[in-house]
């Protein structure tokens, strides 16, 4: 991926975090909103819950201790993103070579950053698709995602994508499939990925989008494109300039390819939509955004 976004605080990135001392070895502490939170990893043998806190046991091993002091309501202003290393055995054992500590239980580690309403990744990759999709991105995706294609193997690409991430695809209503029907060649997919056919001019591309920004039981709408001799992919962009910044915290596109779409790559990005390099990328966002409203439920 390519930059995170300023908007965005990524905090806790933290690669030597993979080991746990005699000692309290991690101590960090920030607010989010009117929440203050106290993040404490150390070796210790029992832990008892206590009123306030957080406290998660592993026997004998590595402790991580969550605390918020809530001194109000609380008002999330910014996501956390979480990367950390020594996640694998060989992983654990070169961070106890680099640090001198014992490797703590990442299954303790992982359950505290859950419980914390943040997101764990587990790559550098990961952590900047992580920055582009919850600074820019934010559909429902608890209804689906909706693929709209010029490449049927591309469509292709991001249905077995989702079904790996698991992340649904939504189903098109009547209402939906008739106006698609009105709007596009007879060749098209009819069918989730919406397949537009390799041909279409511009005008194609905003009627399949503004038809399908038109249901919000479309849920997610990723804007699939690869490049043709047919019409230049800048200005299939300024065509659909208007859609996108109008629904631009529900969709996401991909321009794959990278001269030959990297003004319309820009032109989407300063609309403010949010921009993946590969269909597999656009879907892991999605699955990203679905895990992060679930660990924010927990707070």
């Amino acid at each position: 991926m390519k930059r995170p976004l300023p908007a965005l605080a990524l905090a806790l990135s933290v690669a030597a975090l993979a080991g746990c001392a005699t000692r309290t070895v991690f101590r960090d502490d920030f607010t989010r909103g009117t929440t203050h939170y106290v993040i404490e990893m150390e070796k210790h043998g029992s832990v008892t819950a206590t009123g306030g806190a957080m406290d998660i046991n592993t026997e004998g091993g590595c402790t991580v201790w969550l605390k918020r002091e809530l001194t109000g309501p609380v008002q999330i202003e910014y996501a956390v993103i979480v990367v950390k290393a020594g996640r694998s055995s060989k992983g654990a054992q070169a961070a106890a070579s680099h640090t001198g500590a014992l490797a703590g239980s990442d299954l303790v580690f992982d359950a505290a950053i859950r419980r914390a309403g943040m997101l764990r990744v587990d790559t550098l990759q990961e952590l900047f698709v992580a920055a582009e999709t919850l600074a820019r991105f934010d559909a429902d995706i608890d209804r689906g995602v909706t693929v709209m294609t010029n490449g049927g193997g591309a469509g292709v690409l991001a249905a077995d994508a989702a079904e790996r991430a698991g992340v649904s695809l939504a189903t098109l209503g009547a209402a939906t499939l008739a106006r698609l029907d009105g709007a596009l060649t007879s060749q098209w997919s009819h069918g989730n990925p919406v397949d537009i056919i390799g041909d279409a001019p511009a005008a194609r591309y905003v009627d399949t989008l503004e038809a399908l920004l038109a249901d919000s039981a479309t849920g997610a709408v990723l804007f699939l494109h690869a490049p043709t001799a047919i019409v230049a992919s800048a200005d299939i962009a300024r065509a659909c300039l208007p859609l996108a910044r109008g629904a631009k915290r529900r969709l996401l596109s991909c321009w794959l390819g990278d001269g030959a779409v990297a003004q319309a790559r820009h032109l989407f990005e300063e609309a403010g939509v949010a921009d993946f390099e590969t269909p597999e990328e656009a879907v892991q966002a999605c699955a990203m955004l679905a895990t992060y409203r679930n660990n924010q439920k927990m707070l």
